[in-house]
């Protein structure tokens, strides 16, 4: 279980998305009433392991830049994947899913294919679909591929 520091305007159903958790699951070890969720409010959360990424506490005086250049990964994919604004303030305690070595993120857009991420990927669509439990294809999907 970790803590996790509500963003402004998030939703239960967007944490549960965002760490790949279930909605009940977060509910039944805060046994309390999420209903009206304020940004910078702590809550429990169970932790799911994702072999694509490692969830990095922020500690005090760390900022999204600082995290992705420690990580050497890309500040916007970094702040896309975390539903960040990259210039927000971070809460010590919040929690920063940071894609592993060789690991790569893209967040989808309007009139994507999955042959044409595949091909800006350096995949093929089936290695998408094998690093990936369901693509939508829909506009800021999350698509997990490892680097070639």
């Amino acid at each position: 279980m970790n803590t996790y520091v509500v963003q402004e305007n998030e939703q239960l159903n967007d944490i549960a998305n965002k760490l790949g958790v279930k909605v009940e699951d977060i509910l039944a070890i805060n046994g309390e009433d999420l209903s009206n969720l304020k940004a910078g409010q702590k809550i429990n959360v169970p932790v799911k392991i994702n072999k694509n990424f490692d969830y990095y506490v922020v500690k005090k005086g760390d900022t999204l830049y600082s995290i992705a250049n420690a990580n050497n990964i890309d500040l916007e994919i970094l702040s896309e994947i975390n539903g960040i604004e990259i210039y927000d303030y971070l809460y010590p305690g919040q929690i920063i899913m940071v894609p592993k070595k060789g690991t790569k993120a893209y967040i989808t857009k309007l009139g994507d294919t999955l042959e044409k991420i595949a091909s800006m990927a350096g995949v093929n669509p089936k290695e998408l679909l094998d690093y990936n439990e369901t693509i939508y294809l829909l506009p800021e999907q999350m698509i997990i591929y490892k680097q070639q």
